[in-house]
């Protein structure tokens, strides 16, 4: 059984853009997970699965430069 570990959006849906979120899931198996994307209307409606993947976790360092 697979336990759902994060859930991303990614744009607040203004008129005409698409939201887009990924719904991530824990599988059985060690560090493997099914990420799931998922795409609505500018409404939030209409939800439609644009892709299912097989991932791995990994981090990323991001530099990021601030004005002084």
């Amino acid at each position: 059984m697979e336990t759902k570990v994060e859930k991303e959006v990614h744009g607040e849906g203004e008129q005409g853009v698409e939201g887009l979120k990924y719904e991530i899931y824990q599988l059985p198996f060690d560090d493997l997970f099914l990420k799931i994307e998922i795409r609505t209307d500018s409404y939030g409606d209409n939800e439609r699965v644009e892709s299912i993947q097989f991932a791995i976790a990994s981090e990323k360092v991001v530099k990021v430069y601030d004005p002084i």
